[in-house]
């Protein structure tokens, strides 16, 4: 049973097999507040309401557990202790534990069935052991009652496209590459053989990143497979940035009027972190992870229009709002795939996470 403490304890009774309990715990945290969807991500998208938003994608069981609270930012390290009590409660020793982080599924907009598995998570160590490297997991721990585990949130091994970074491969690693940082919800567990002791971690990611809603200037586009077949999931900005494009976009609408409207496509997911876009967990779509950039559509000459909303191929209306952007606060406007059937123009503010 889940202690309000929030430890979790599995005490076999005196005479079982098994007499001595797993458990891990953390500091206890406030109970969240429950606001709406789309009000800032500190406590918004409960397992409730990500449940509903994702009730015909999986079974209801695979939303037990799960939990949005606390937000955790990528590259913190957090404490957590691992630790084994007799029957009676007390400290006892057990060997041969395993520890190890996992992803909770369909978090954070990613759809698990076009991403492939498993799904990455925040990799620990054991505190005051040296060297200071971090693990995938930790196997064969021996628990003298209580053992300190050092979580670093959002760390993982080498999966850059590029190559190795310093003192990196697949098991263990002293460096950290915060463009692979995953935006999840986890938990962690503590485990001898079949019995485990499981601690919601909430989730790795970013705050304050709010919901940006279509306003009359512009339009949400670009959803994927691989992020819930939904414009909700890959809309959400930082206060200044989600001002910034909005005044842009008026101030290109107030001397183009023929446009209409505009279509935004990428901006970031609910929490944040990694926004793969291939689904292969890669920093493909890094610059989206704090929720400080959009992309706007721009057709291309060379291919059909991609929606009615999309900014025609005139390089001068490109550079137009280009200033735009830049005038209402972007550090970054560009055009971006120029001539491809995905060309847009990306404008990024600063990052006030």
């Amino acid at each position: 049973m889940k202690t309000q403490n929030g430890i979790l304890n599995m005490v076999s009774e005196p005479g079982t097999i098994k007499e001595n309990a797993l458990r891990i715990t953390g500091q206890a945290e406030p109970p969240p507040s429950h606001e709406f969807w789309g009000r800032g991500n500190e406590a918004t998208m409960t397992k409730t309401l990500m449940c509903l938003a994702l009730a015909s994608l999986l079974p209801v069981t695979a939303c037990f557990g799960q939990s949005y609270y606390p937000v955790t930012r990528p590259g913190t390290e957090r404490w957590v202790y691992a630790g084994c009590v007799n029957w009676q409660g007390g400290p006892t020793t057990c060997s041969g534990a395993s520890i190890f982080t996992t992803a909770y599924l369909e978090g954070n907009g990613h759809t698990t069935a076009y991403h492939t598995f498993p799904i990455p998570s925040s990799w620990i160590r054991e505190a005051y052991v040296e060297p200071r490297v971090f693990y995938k997991r930790l196997d064969n721990v021996t628990i003298n009652g209580s053992q300190p585990i050092i979580i670093k949130a959002g760390q993982r091994g080498c999966m850059l496209s590029t190559g190795p970074v310093n003192n990196c491969n697949e098991t263990t690693t002293s460096a950290f590459d915060i463009r692979q940082a995953i935006g999840n919800p986890e938990f962690i567990s503590n485990c001898v053989g079949s019995t485990c002791a499981n601690l919601d971690l909430g989730v790795v990611g970013y705050t304050p990143i709010y919901w940006v809603e279509e306003k009359p200037e512009y339009i949400h586009v670009g959803f994927t497979r691989q992020h819930v077949n939904s414009n909700s999931y890959n809309h959400w900005m930082q206060p200044t940035a989600a001002y910034g494009i909005w005044n842009a976009t008026k101030d290109y609408i107030s001397r183009h009027p023929e446009q209409g409207r505009m279509a935004l496509n990428d901006m970031a997911l609910p929490f944040g972190g990694l926004f793969d876009i291939a689904g292969l967990w890669r920093p493909s779509h890094w610059n989206h992870q704090y929720g400080t950039a959009v992309d706007v559509r721009a057709r291309s000459a060379n291919h059909p229009p991609l929606g009615e909303y999309s900014l025609p191929d005139d390089p001068a209306l490109h550079d137009q709002f280009l200033d735009d952007c830049t005038n209402r606060g972007a550090i970054i406007a560009q055009r971006e795939n120029t001539g491809k059937e995905n060309q847009h123009i990306h404008c990024e503010w600063p990052n006030y996470n």
